[in-house]
């Protein structure tokens, strides 16, 4: 498989910010890529709050979410902004809504 761009990356440092591309959010077979790139991003430059705009992603699949909360248990505190509905759904039934910090818009981020 050719290295698919997972996501746009916005900014870099302790906060660190990431939009999703919801073209190859799709694919399954491509979690282990996604999670080392993401990682490796955040681990390279001391993140401390990674910041995920969902904006462009209508339908996330579950090893996305998978992905996320994985970052978490990193000791990085990851906010989840510009979820659809359907996918705010998703995240109160799975009661990642409790680890993961879901938010409307991206204009207090600092």
């Amino acid at each position: 498989m050719a290295n698919p761009e997972f996501f746009h990356v916005y900014k870099t440092g302790p906060l660190t910010i990431v939009g999703f591309q919801g073209k190859h959010l799709s694919e399954p077979r491509s979690v282990d890529e996604c999670l080392d790139r993401l990682l490796a991003l955040v681990g390279s430059d001391v993140c401390q709050l990674l910041v995920v705009d969902l904006a462009e992603v209508g339908v996330v699949s579950s090893w996305v979410l998978g992905i996320l909360a994985s970052v978490q248990q990193q000791g990085i505190e990851v906010h989840i902004y510009h979820a659809a509905d359907d996918m705010q759904g998703v995240l109160k039934t799975t009661h990642l809504d409790a680890l993961l910090d879901v938010r409307e818009g991206l204009d207090h981020i600092e």
